[in-house]
């Protein structure tokens, strides 16, 4: 009886740590993005939020269209997103700021532009990941290689490599 309350034991100790872990990768946000069809942003700046706020207006136009009684009813005669922009999941990588400062300055904007928290949700419509934009095993754990659309927000520190580097074709300003 003792061997297998040990054996027990550890078993639920092995299970509790690793759904601890996979919590905490959660909330960190460097969990991986199961999605496909979704628009990725790379980077972060003061940019992002209005990209994201321009998202959320084309969600909202293409959610409002099909919240009608026939198309609720009748799911041939919804209509199609403008774009596939409007019609899936953003996902934000970001390597500079953390998981928790994009998520209150992106709160903070859907409040001043009145997005309905509703039709436009932090944690299913709108991922946001921490980790490098430049490294191929983030890429895939963001599923860069799914996504329909990227945009890469250029950083204070990509505007710096940029000016180091007289031969990049990145425009300098």
């Amino acid at each position: 009886i003792g061997l297998g309350l040990t054996v027990v034991s550890v078993l639920i100790g092995v299970v509790s740590d690793s759904v601890g872990s996979f919590m905490g990768g959660l909330a960190a946000g460097t969990s991986k993005v199961v999605e496909e069809g979704h628009t990725l942003i790379l980077g972060w700046n003061e940019a992002t939020t209005r990209a994201v706020c321009q998202i959320a207006f084309l969600r909202r136009a293409f959610l409002v269209q099909n919240e009608t009684w026939s198309a609720t009813l009748l799911p041939w005669t919804r209509a199609r997103p403008s774009t596939v922009v409007a019609g899936r999941p953003v996902v934000v990588r970001s390597g500079g700021a953390s998981k928790e400062a994009m998520a209150s300055s992106l709160e903070a904007a859907f409040r001043a532009r009145n997005i309905s928290a509703r039709r436009t949700r932090l944690g299913k419509d709108v991922v946001l990941r921490f980790g490098d934009p430049t490294s191929a095993h983030d890429l895939v754990r963001v599923a860069a290689h799914r996504a329909a659309a990227v945009l890469v927000m250029m950083t204070e520190a990509d505007a710096r490599e940029a000016a180091a580097d007289p031969g990049s074709c990145v425009p300098h300003s």
